[in-house]
Order: C-alpha cells, then structure tokens, then sequence
C-alpha cells in the first residue's frame, strides 16, 4: 500500500472530507466504548453521524430518538446497507474482538476509514491479512 494511503483514503482525501463537508460515521457495537465514541461523534460539528449497528435495535433507536438525531439503525444481518450508503467515509468498530476482523476487512473494502477498538484480531497473523 502506497505511503499516502491511510485505510483506503489518501490523506488529501481525508482533509479534503473534513474541509468540504461533514465526514459520515458508521459506529458497528454499541455498547459501553460504542456509546462513549457515539457521543463523541455526535458532539463533533464536523461529523455525522449516519448508521448504527448493534443487535440491540431497541438500545440503539431509543439512543437515535433520545438524542434528536436522523441515524438509523440496523442489526448485524443489515450491516451492507450502511456500508453501501455513498454518505458514510468512516467507521467506527467496537463490537467484541471476535467480530474485529470481518467487520473491518468489509469497511475497508467498501472504501471506509476505519477505527478499531483493540485489538483488531486475535492473532498477529490476522492482524497482518487486515491491513494488507
């Protein structure tokens, strides 16, 4: 991967999102460390957030309502719909580390930007194949 690329953006892409338009978020998990980047995203007035996945669909639009925001949310089973929608950039991963691996590799190869929670997989082996 060339120097200049950063999880499928190049860091000119990355200023250029950030100084145009808001950056669109996905959150995958939302449970204690999701709810604590939730906030963070939600906070930020140069991000939006878009999507959240989580199997608790109740927790998750209850938190949507509750904070006057237009996200959706959808179950694990849905995930590809947030992942297809052009207006998200980034994810963010906070799922339990079993799901790390799969969850990343699929952002990252629908052109996301992605933040993990650690660790990014079980192995240094599976580390290594996410990033290759």
């Amino acid at each position: 991967m060339p120097a200049n690329v950063c999880y499928g953006f190049s860091f000119v892409q990355l200023i250029t999102m950030s100084q145009g338009s808001r950056i669109g978020f996905v959150v995958f998990g939302f449970g204690r460390a999701g709810y604590i980047h939730t906030m963070n995203i939600i906070r930020n007035p140069q991000v939006n957030l878009k999507w959240i996945v989580d199997i608790d669909e109740a927790k998750a639009k209850d938190f949507v309502t509750e904070n006057f925001l237009d996200a959706k949310v959808v179950t694990p089973s849905d995930m590809e719909k947030a992942l297809r929608d052009p207006s998200v950039n980034a994810a963010v991963v906070t799922t339990p580390t079993h799901l790390h691996e799969e969850i990343v590799m699929r952002c990252l190869q629908a052109g996301k930007a992605v933040l993990c929670e650690k660790p990014v997989a079980h192995s240094l082996e599976a580390v290594g194949e996410t990033f290759l």
